[in-house]
């Protein structure tokens, strides 16, 4: 393992956080908070398998899963969620299995507790206010998005009551469809067969040049997913890695595991995005062609459909600590 590129990395990434985009203070009162909580790994598994905790329990150890551990993520979960609602009132704290568009536009801040998963899960809903992630287990949680722990609650309370914060603008992607649906995420967009095995078939539009290319698809990503998905894929094209700023007004594209062959054999295989440009993708999959947003959101794919994607006009409005 290249400790160099790891250091480098963690620099540019801590150099990247500090970084805010716009500035846009104003008072949030306290009743205009929202907190979307995400159920732990038990509670998701209790409620699933519709079982009781003591059987659920002697099933991880059947799977020769980590009981402790498990146990141990729940309570720090639960510990989170209890400090908040020292302070907050009950219907400011939900579960995202009762999240609605409704709902989160009507606060003005959105706390989303949890992972990072979690956190591209309630930006899907975000069409205003302001997002801040706080990782509700940094134990186990790799914390990319979500920038503080449950401990600094009160910090972030005190700090949008008063005002007194910045705002990033994490850029997002839209995908627009030939049917006329739209899709937007804030991390990446796959497009290729549902099907990971399955060989992945697209024509690409990129910078007035067409190709047709063969792969496992192909992952377009914002600044917000440059140190995830994209960064284990880009390395056959990025040695060193390619991570940018989530405010960067520009995207990444890469296609993974590409084919090459005597008929076809892709050249565009990565690129770059910037604002007011877009590429256009023809899905020519023949088995179950998906374009999925986040990991999260899913569209089926006929053969034939075309997509545009660029970036989106409204971007995702950050709550930074000063």
């Amino acid at each position: 393992m290249n400790t160099q590129v790891l250091d480098s990395d963690t620099k540019l990434f801590s150099e990247i956080r500090r970084k805010a985009h716009s500035i846009e203070p104003q008072k949030i009162q306290l009743d205009e908070i929202l907190v979307v909580s995400k159920e732990s790994k038990l509670e998701y598994d209790e409620r699933r398998l519709k079982i009781s905790r003591g059987e659920i329990l002697a099933q991880y150890q059947e799977q020769g899963l980590s009981v402790e551990r498990i146990l141990g993520s729940h309570q720090r979960q639960q510990e989170s969620l209890v400090s908040l609602a020292r302070i907050l009132s009950k219907d400011q704290i939900i579960n995202r299995n009762d999240l609605s568009y409704e709902k989160i536009n009507q606060a003005k801040l959105v706390i989303a507790l949890g992972g990072d998963n979690h956190f591209q899960y309630v930006a899907q809903f975000m069409e205003k206010g302001f997002l801040v992630g706080v990782n509700s287990d940094p134990q186990l949680s790799e914390g990319a998005l979500t920038y503080y722990n449950s401990d600094q609650f009160e910090q972030i309370l005190k700090a949008a009551i008063a005002g007194e914060y910045l705002i990033e603008e994490w850029t997002r992607l839209e995908a627009k469809l030939s049917d006329g649906r739209k899709i937007r995420c804030s991390g990446d967009f796959f497009i290729g067969e549902l099907e990971r095995p399955n060989m992945s078939r697209h024509l690409l539009e990129y910078q007035g040049t067409v190709e047709e290319q063969k792969g496992s698809g192909l992952l377009i990503t914002t600044g917000a997913n440059s140190t995830g998905w994209y960064h284990s894929e880009n390395s056959f094209v990025y040695p060193e890695g390619h991570i940018f700023s989530k405010t960067s007004q520009s995207a990444a594209f890469v296609l993974t595991s590409p084919y090459r062959g005597k008929i076809v054999s892709a050249k565009m295989i990565f690129g770059e995005i910037k604002q007011g440009e877009k590429i256009t993708v023809t899905s020519l999959n023949d088995s179950a062609g998906v374009i999925s947003a986040d990991s999260l959101v899913k569209i089926d794919l006929k053969m034939g459909t075309k997509l545009e994607i660029s970036i989106a006009e409204q971007p995702l409005k950050i709550l930074i600590l000063t």
